[in-house]
């Protein structure tokens, strides 16, 4: 694996570090403020990762002050990171 691989996260990478689903991660990466993908088309997107680390930790921080979770319109869902 080289440097590039590692700095860019498709969403099985996005999902083992949130520990959430396919189908959650899907709901996720598309929420409106999430970064946008660095390349790629719908099925082989990849984010840099360090933009979705801080996507994360800043909807967590924003989830503890308001005591609430991300809402896709249909359900709300805590997001939390591994430290």
């Amino acid at each position: 694996m080289n440097r590039l691989d590692r700095e860019l996260w498709g969403t099985e990478e996005i999902g083992e570090y949130t520990g959430r689903k396919k189908s959650a991660v899907s709901v996720l990466v598309n929420q409106t403020g999430f970064p946008g993908p660095c390349m790629g088309s719908h099925r082989c997107r990849r984010w840099f990762r360090d933009s979705v680390i801080a996507y994360l930790r800043s909807q967590e921080r924003m989830n503890a002050a308001h005591g609430t979770g991300v809402s896709d319109g249909r359900r709300s869902f805590r997001v939390s990171v591994k430290a």
